[in-house]
C-alpha cells in the first residue's frame, strides 16, 4: 500500500549488505533463507514470493530460462498489487539455487513453494524482516531488496523499461503492454538485465 508515496525514504541494501545476507542464505539452506534469496535476486516484493505456488516456478522444464510467473489465484486467496504486477521474472545466481531447494522441500505445503502460503498473509514478512534484522543490525526490511534491484540495475545500464518489467512498476512500458501495443520484452532480455546484477549462489561456484 501507497508504493512509491512512503512517508520516509527507504534505503537499499549495499551491496556489502547483500553479500552478507547472500552467504547467510547459503549457510541457513532453509524456507526464509530461500525466499530471502528470491526476492534479493528478483526485486519481488516479498509476498510476491512468500505465495508462490509450485506451478508459478519454471526451473526450465517448458524452456531454457528458469523463471518464476507471479500471477493471481483468487481462489486460493492470491491477489496481486496491481495489473502491471503479473509478469515473469527470470532467476539467476543464488535466486536460482534457491528455488531449487525450495522446489525440493515443497511437498507437504498444499501447492504452495513456501509453508508461507497455508500461513497468515503477513507470516512470509515477518519472518524474512525478523531474520535480517537479527543478521544486519540496520532496521531495513525485504523491500529495501526493490530498492537496491532498481539502483543495482540503474547503475548497470539498464534502460527504465526493463527495470520496471523486472519489478512489477507501473510505467509507461506496462500501459503498453496493457493497450496491447507492446507484448512486454522476451525472457531473455530480462536475464540478461538480471544476469549483470546476479549474486552467485553455490551453482555458480560460491560456497
Amino acid at each position: 500500500r501507497n508504493e512509491g508515496r512512503d512517508a520516509k525514504v527507504i534505503q537499499p541494501w549495499t551491496d556489502d549488505e547483500l553479500a552478507l545476507i547472500a552467504a547467510a542464505c547459503i549457510e541457513r539452506d532453509d524456507e526464509t533463507a530461500w525466499a530471502t534469496a528470491m526476492q534479493m535476486s528478483t526485486g519481488a516484493r516479498v509476498q510476491e514470493i512468500a505465495k508462490l505456488r509450485v506451478e508459478d516456478l519454471d526451473l526450465g522444464s517448458a524452456g531454457p530460462i528458469p523463471h518464476i510467473k507471479i500471477r493471481e489465484h483468487y481462489a486460493l486467496g492470491k491477489t496481486v498489487k496491481t495489473a502491471g504486477s503479473v509478469r515473469d521474472v527470470p532467476l539467476c545466481g543464488i535466486g536460482l539455487w534457491a528455488a531449487g531447494q525450495a522446489l525440493k522441500a515443497s511437498g507437504g505445503h498444499d501447492g504452495w513453494l513456501f509453508r508461507f502460503g497455508t500461513m497468515g498473509r503477513a507470516a512470509g514478512a515477518v519472518s524474512l524482516n525478523t531474520w535480517l534484522e537479527a543478521l544486519t543490525h540496520t532496521g531495513k526490511r525485504t523491500h529495501s531488496f526493490r530498492h537496491a534491484m532498481e539502483q543495482r540495475l540503474t547503475l548497470a545500464g539498464v534502460e527504465q523499461g526493463l527495470i520496471d518489467a523486472v519489478t512489477g512498476h507501473a510505467s509507461k512500458v506496462k500501459s503498453r503492454i496493457a493497450s496491447g501495443y507492446f507484448a512486454g520484452f522476451p525472457l531473455t532480455r530480462l536475464q540478461a538485465a538480471l544476469t549483470l546484477v546476479a549474486i552467485a549462489g553455490p551453482e555458480m561456484g560460491q560456497s
